[in-house]
């Protein structure tokens, strides 16, 4: 289906957001999401508040290709956050119906856009105040942040912000995965033009660490340029971040008053008969607040798990 031709519309349909084949149809005149999908060719209702639509035509420039991510407020409320056309960051929030913000005009951030396809990643502190990161055309990683208290959306540069941070500027491109320690302290991850990893954490400050040269035989087993990049945090205060090495084995950056480095490839049993493939996606969740899982993409185009129990195990 050419998406210059969907005939939607009584209201001003503004954009159509992409998620892989699945798209997504906002109206910046009444700020709300439509309901309805439009899923290789077809209509699919997938609630019944959906409005009514008539003959509008949607053309090409209104077609957004995005990063995604999202957080949880509360534990109940959704935000999702991606790029527009415009290299904007846009949230999608629902409080009993869906709205729309532009934050970079919000946070009046419009000086320091995002680089086209930025990836994003987020998280949340304390449950309500959501932080989204992105990487701007400088490969400086900006921050835009929201204080609960006075209702209002800023923009941090972390780059400047950090000591060092100048001096080893994230690659073009990068992956971005964040984390947050004891619910109010969050670490960002990217990767260097150098191909090492690395964090910049906040403690009332930011600051920056090369993980790769601190985690001992790190740079002996680099990141893959343009790997893949994901994290989760152990019991709420240990991070845990993994990516591709270009020997397309899966590694652990992990932290327990030191950094390490492990091949879990080499670890789990079988995994090296299973290699990713070049390129992979990784993406990762905790289990019970101890246990990691991470999962990517095999050459054979199967989905692999590696898990930990006390040791590292591998399945399809």
């Amino acid at each position: 289906m050419d998406p210059k031709n969907i005939q939607i519309g009584q209201s001003c349909i503004d954009y159509i957001i992409i998620l892989n084949s699945q798209q997504v149809l906002y109206s910046e005149k009444t700020e709300t999401l439509d309901w309805n999908m439009i899923w290789e060719g077809q209509k699919v209702s997938l609630s019944d508040h959906s409005p009514m639509w008539s003959d509008l035509k949607i053309t090409s420039d209104k077609i957004v290709k995005s990063s995604f991510t999202s957080v949880t407020i509360d534990g109940f409320w959704p935000r999702v956050y991606y790029l527009g056309s415009d290299n904007h960051v846009y949230q999608l929030w629902w409080y009993g119906s869906w709205h729309l913000q532009d934050l970079t005009k919000y946070a009046k951030a419009t000086d320091h856009l995002a680089a086209e396809r930025s990836a994003l990643t987020s998280v949340k502190i304390d449950s309500k105040s959501p932080r989204v990161y992105y990487l701007g055309n400088d490969n400086h990683i900006y921050q835009l942040w929201y204080n609960s208290s006075d209702d209002h959306w800023n923009l941090e540069d972390l780059t400047t912000l950090a000591p060092g941070a100048t001096e080893h500027l994230a690659a073009a491109g990068s992956a971005l995965t964040s984390v947050v320690i004891d619910g109010i302290y969050p670490r960002v991850y990217y990767l260097g033009s150098d191909n090492h990893v690395y964090q910049l954490w906040f403690d009332g400050s930011w600051h920056l660490e090369d993980l790769t040269t601190l985690a001992p035989g790190a740079t002996e087993h680099l990141a893959a340029a343009g790997s893949a990049l994901t994290s989760v945090v152990i019991d709420g205060k240990s991070p845990r971040v993994y990516y591709l090495g270009s020997d397309n084995h899966v590694y652990q950056l992990w932290y327990d008053g030191s950094w390490h480095l492990e091949d879990l490839t080499t670890l789990a049993p079988g995994a090296t008969d299973r290699l990713a493939a070049a390129g992979s996606a990784l993406t990762s969740v905790i289990i019970d607040g101890k246990s990691p899982r991470v999962y990517y993409l095999g050459s054979d185009n199967y989905v692999n798990q590696l898990w930990y129990d006390s040791s590292w195990h591998h399945g399809i």
